[in-house]
């Protein structure tokens, strides 16, 4: 806040200094560096800025006599409570989101649950599934060869499907050949002939048999092999979606429960939102409640009249009675440049210009939720 230790009275320092000029004169008679074609107080008096404006002696918060110059901001009041209603609506818009995350929430531990519901479902077909033994194509394939093969029917075997890596054409033509000659060619009268042609016969089927014996062997062999696998295969199967079952009725089980604690302290939840809607609305009221705000200039004069200006600033006036500073030390320039520019006539406008005192008062907590 800009301290103001106490007041002298002009006509108080006038009486005082006798027939001298006072040193408001003396600063309204000196004129500004950067526009030395004004005296100090043709520049500021009659703004179209100013709602009023006033020239006296203070003492500043160094305890030094300074002038000081006053001049009460047009549409302060006004533009503050422009302010309030745009940034209201921003609040407002926060805590909407709030409170539709609260129900959001209660919406996905709905949806936890249902999701979780349906998991179940399918774990519990996946494990009555895997309990039932699944039976591979090749097993399928490997037992119906084996069970041609072993029929010893001649037909059954000569039309048996034997799995891929399995053959018996060879011997299976070898002894149509013969079989087909003898049928053909062998004399039945002649005994040389008979004995010729039935020995071909008896060879070829005897090398068939063989390699029929040879192919159930490794068809049994690897039809074990198979049975096993697809029997270890499934007690994994099992396995595994016994534990995801039981995964998922432990997660539904907690889903459930969020959501019971998520619905019993639904209205607890929706009115801590309230409660921080309305503090956040009773400070930005208070931040943007202002009654006036006023520019101020400050001078020292030495003792041989010489003009300094040692503050420039802005202090706002809120309802309360609370005070606030805001000036800003490097920008005197922009004060000046406001001073000479009579298109500047509201607290708006006069904001715009780079100034301090556009935004409210500045609180982390409200500037959290508006930013």
């Amino acid at each position: 806040m800009h301290a103001i230790k106490h007041w002298l009275p002009l006509s108080t320092f006038a009486l005082l200094a006798g027939c001298l000029d006072s040193n408001i004169d003396t600063v309204r008679e000196a004129r500004f560096d950067m526009e030395p074609s004004f005296t100090i107080g043709q520049a500021l008096d009659s703004r179209p800025l100013c709602q009023s404006n006033s020239w006296d002696e203070v003492q500043d918060n160094k305890n030094r006599t300074v002038v000081e110059y006053r001049c009460e901001i047009k549409g302060a009041h006004e533009y503050f409570e422009k302010q309030f209603v745009r940034l209201s609506e921003k609040l407002n818009s926060r805590f909407y989101t709030k409170e539709s995350g609260v129900e959001a929430e209660i919406k996905s531990a709905q949806d936890a649950v249902s999701s979780g519901e349906e998991d179940i479902v399918g774990y519990q077909q996946a494990v009555t599934e895997s309990e039932n033994t699944q039976v591979s194509d090749r097993v399928v394939e490997l037992r119906s060869a084996i069970a041609a093969l072993q029929s010893g029917n001649p037909a059954d075997q000569a039309n048996a499907q034997l799995p891929s890596g399995y053959t018996l054409s060879r011997e299976l033509d070898q002894y149509e050949f013969f079989k087909q000659k003898a049928e053909q060619e062998m004399d039945p009268n002649d005994p040389s002939s008979v004995e010729y042609y039935s020995n071909n016969v008896n060879n070829a089927e005897a090398e068939l048999k063989a390699a029929i014996t040879d192919a159930l062997a490794r068809m049994q062999e690897e039809l074990q092999r198979e049975t096993e696998s697809d029997q270890q295969y499934a007690q994994e199967m099992t396995e595994q979606t016994s534990q995801g079952l039981q995964d998922a009725k432990n997660s539904l089980e907690e889903a459930r429960e969020r959501l019971k604690t998520l619905q019993s302290t639904r209205d607890e939840a929706l009115a801590e939102v309230a409660a921080q809607r309305e503090a956040a609305m009773a400070k930005l009221k208070g931040y943007t409640d202002v009654e006036t705000a006023h520019e101020i200039y400050q001078w020292t004069v030495s003792k041989d009249k010489a003009v300094y200006l040692s503050y420039v600033g802005i202090e706002i006036n809120y309802a309360n009675g609370d005070q606030e500073d805001r000036s800003d030390s490097n920008g005197t320039s922009r004060y000046l440049r406001v001073v000479l520019n009579d298109a500047v006539d509201s607290y708006e406008k006069y904001v715009t210009q780079g100034l301090p005192g556009s935004s409210i008062k500045h609180d982390p907590q409200l500037a959290q939720l508006l930013y």
